[in-house]
């Protein structure tokens, strides 16, 4: 009833899948670490308390 399916069954074979997976889990790592980075920079150079740093990293994205 649930057949698993491997990633060369899943996608085309002459595309670039890995490429992409790869540029995935690349960015996701990116993110997490300028996130944890950015976090500790406010906290412990900048001072800012956790309600102040929410409030910046919201607003920025406006």
């Amino acid at each position: 009833m649930n057949k698993s399916y491997s990633l060369q069954e899943t996608f085309a074979p002459n595309s670039s899948y890995r490429v992409f997976l790869a540029c995935v889990l690349i960015t996701g790592l990116s993110s997490g670490l300028y996130k944890g980075i950015l976090d500790n920079y406010l906290a412990e150079i900048v001072r800012m308390s956790e309600m102040d740093r929410g409030g910046s990293q919201n607003s920025s994205g406006r």
